[in-house]
């Protein structure tokens, strides 16, 4: 029998690293940061300086309100006071349903407006065009309303959104001010 050569195999060499060596690490970090520095150096230098960017506002914010100065009359000289009318928009008696707390609000009341003396023929005109049409407004504008509006001692949401919501109708904004002189509820 024969004797087969049972020796281990000599080790090969070791393989050569490979990528850059400690060298080759320092020269990339030295460019980078290099390059990072370029950059900020360039941001510093493009970028206005924060004083100069408050001074270009304030300079701006200052011809404006001197622009705003001259185009505004003084407030003695800006509006005579005119004579001023009142009209009816109408008497409402609703039940208004809350869902929410399953109550019933009834509703009674008499809505005024106030208008210019000067403008009165034109909103008569208007009035009677379209008399139903703003009763119905003002109806809805009552039952979308919420209960504390309802209750509110001035009505000043209700009353705005109905003088909003009239003179949109009426297409000029003919009536001054919203008022009611009878205004009575109560809950069910």
């Amino acid at each position: 029998m024969s004797k087969k050569d049972t020796k281990p195999a000599a080790p090969e060499a070791a393989a050569p690293k490979s990528g850059p060596g400690m060298m080759g690490k320092i020269i990339g970090a030295v460019i980078i940061g290099v390059i990072v520095l370029v950059q900020a150096g360039v941001v510093y230098f493009l970028l206005p300086n924060p004083d100069a960017i408050a001074n270009r506002v304030r300079d701006e914010v200052k011809k404006e309100l001197d622009s705003a100065k001259e185009a505004t009359p003084d407030v003695a000289e800006a509006e005579q006071p005119t004579e001023q009318a009142e009209v009816e928009l109408g008497t409402f008696n609703l039940a208004i349903h809350q869902p929410s707390s399953n109550t019933t609000l009834n509703l009674t009341c008499r809505v005024m407006g106030t208008i210019d003396k000067a403008q009165q023929p034109e909103f008569t005109t208007l009035m009677e065009n379209n008399k139903n049409r703003l009763r119905e407004r003002i109806i809805i504008e009552f039952r979308s309303a919420e209960l504390d509006e309802l209750t509110d001692p001035g009505l000043g949401l209700l009353k705005r959104r109905i003088l909003e919501k009239s003179n949109q109708l009426l297409g000029k904004p003919l009536l001054k001010s919203v008022m009611f002189p009878e205004y009575n509820y109560y809950q069910q």
